[in-house]
């Protein structure tokens, strides 16, 4: 969940919240606008820098179930007197087939591994009080088996664009950040769904992919 702006930490990958945020959801509508990869039954567990921002306490709500590609959910931090909203715009499986594959970046581990684009939209209201911060580090590809992959923590010049923000930005109110995001997945098979899940939201929210 996007936060107030506060210095910017030693690059990490996500939209986090500030301590103490009170977080609610608001609902959703419909909107058009390389960590060393996992196993195909375990999370993948990227080194990262360790800087995160503080989260809060409170759990906001989220939709019962999974979203549609394209639909929005809307965000509230009353406390802070932010808002915005998190799109999943769509996703594309096998891209940039002229950078490095997985397996060459990563070793034998990613053998059979392809690249997989998110792409995705976050927004800061008009009526947001502060700059927030986001990046690509709360977003996930999660499989029917249980795994979860994170994004990659590699880049190429050759990976889809525009890319999301792999590192803190602030985002001023009235502003959106869109781009794409990639991961290293198994090529055999499809992510279930794309997950949300900045720090202090207690359950995910999710978009549908298949």
């Amino acid at each position: 969940m996007p936060s107030p702006a506060s210095p910017r930490p030693s690059r990490i990958l996500a939209a986090t919240a500030a301590a103490g945020m009170l977080l609610t959801a608001v609902g959703c509508s419909n909107s058009t606008t390389a960590s060393a990869p996992p196993s195909a039954s375990a999370t993948a567990s990227p080194s990262r820098s360790a800087a995160t921002s503080a989260s809060p306490s409170p759990t906001p709500t989220k939709p019962a179930t999974p979203l549609a590609v394209g639909a929005t959910w809307q965000w509230e931090a009353p406390s802070d007197k932010v808002s915005g909203s998190a799109t999943v715009v769509g996703y594309q499986q096998d891209v940039a087939h002229d950078a490095p594959s997985p397996e060459k970046t990563f070793g034998a581990e990613s053998h059979g591994y392809v690249w997989a684009a998110l792409e995705v939209k976050v927004c800061s209201d008009a009526s947001s009080a502060k700059t927030i911060t986001v990046s690509n580090y709360p977003w996930k590809l999660a499989y029917d088996d249980g795994s979860l992959v994170k994004p990659s923590d590699t880049g190429y010049g050759q990976f889809p664009q525009p890319e999301f923000p792999s590192g803190d930005e602030d985002l001023a109110a009235s502003r959106c950040i869109a781009g794409k995001i990639v991961f290293p997945v198994p090529g055999a098979k499809k992510p279930a769904r794309a997950v949300y899940a900045p720090s202090g939201l207690k359950t995910p929210t999710e978009w549908n992919l298949q």
